[in-house]
């Protein structure tokens, strides 16, 4: 199956959300709220559902690994089970059941063969259905090594496009240079020249970024119109900023999930992360789902949003709030929101 809108999910039982339920999204989706209000668990949630092998092994150590607890934390209290859905425009969806399990004797040979330690495992029942039908096993031992052991063959087709963009995962991706090969490979010369006219909204005189050989080493530049700046002497503000948007603007038709994209960014440059999270829902055709304690970000979103010509069914605000596990929410469209500012 193709790239389709998500348009709700369901939670109940993963992390803080005993039980959760949003709909209609829209094509850029902002949750604000208080710490511990359920945000990022949101956008876990969703990440899971749509790739849920890669989502499970990233959401466990996103916050830190602190032993098999880590493990244990995706369950909402005590519970055994966490279940999360989500339903897309084309009226498909994707549903993942999670239950704490126990090792399968069976299994253990491979399991030691990956090198994990047998004896202090943590085993997680995975039962996903709909687009994508399979039963899996996934292993993790005390020192955050994990395997996964499909016990059927999937049927049907993964939902492959979705990237969780925070902090952690844009200094991961490696140094800048690798940033900068990992956007031409995928995105190619388009999400290059979306990155060039983001940033000249600031830098005028910026005409491309590319990697040269210098001293014996390919490194990444910043060319202007007179001369070339390795990226490694700009300032703070414009580092930050490159390496988020070529992680932005990479992908193609895809849902992004954005934690707190404000966070390390210099403030004049803030507008420009604004103008990158409207540009690749509008140029790139990528569904944005973010959480932010901004509201100057939210403000920018706005103005940006306003300006680029996008309509109520582009844009939602979602003002979240948690009540003895229950997600509440007030949604905005964007003329509502533009009316509350």
């Amino acid at each position: 199956m193709g790239y389709t809108i998500v348009k709700g999910l369901e939670v109940e039982g993963y992390r803080g959300l005993r039980k959760a339920s949003l709909t209609d999204f829209a094509g850029i989706n902002v949750f604000v709220g208080r710490n511990g209000s359920g945000k990022s668990s949101i956008l876990e949630a969703l990440y899971i559902a749509l790739k849920p092998f890669d989502g499970l092994k990233r959401v466990i150590k996103r916050r830190g690994w602190f032993g098999l607890a880590s493990a244990e934390s995706l369950f909402h209290g005590e519970g055994e089970e966490a279940k999360i859905k989500a339903s897309f425009e084309d009226g498909s969806w994707e549903e993942v059941t999670i239950k704490r399990g126990v090792p399968i004797p069976s299994h253990i040979d491979a399991l030691r063969s990956r090198g994990l330690d047998v004896d202090k495992l943590y085993a997680l029942d995975i039962n996903l259905k709909g687009r994508f039908t399979v039963e899996a096993v996934l292993y993790v031992d005390s020192s955050g090594r994990h395997h996964f052991k499909l016990l059927e063959n999937p049927i049907g087709t993964v939902y492959g496009g979705a990237t969780f963009i925070d902090w952690n995962s844009v200094y991961a991706y490696g140094a800048p240079e690798d940033v900068y090969s990992t956007m031409m490979r995928e995105g190619g010369g388009e999400a290059k020249e979306a990155v060039i006219r983001t940033l000249q909204a600031e830098y005028e005189e910026l005409r491309d970024i590319t990697v040269l050989y210098a001293h014996g080493k390919w490194v990444l530049y910043l060319v202007f119109r007179e001369r070339a700046i390795p990226y490694y002497v700009t300032g703070d503000g414009i580092r930050h900023a490159l390496t988020y948007l070529m992680a932005v603007f990479t992908s193609k038709e895809a849902v992004l999930l954005m934690e707190e994209p404000e966070l390390h960014t210099h403030p004049s440059l803030m507008e420009v992360v604004a103008n990158s999270i409207v540009r690749t829902y509008r140029e790139r055709r990528n569904q944005v789902f973010l959480s932010t304690h901004s509201l100057e970000l939210v403000d920018m979103l706005l103005d940006q949003a306003e300006k680029l010509g996008l309509k109520d069914q582009d844009l939602k605000i979602y003002n979240i709030a948690l009540e003895k596990g229950v997600l509440h929410s007030e949604v905005y469209t964007l003329s509502e929101a533009l009316d509350a500012v």
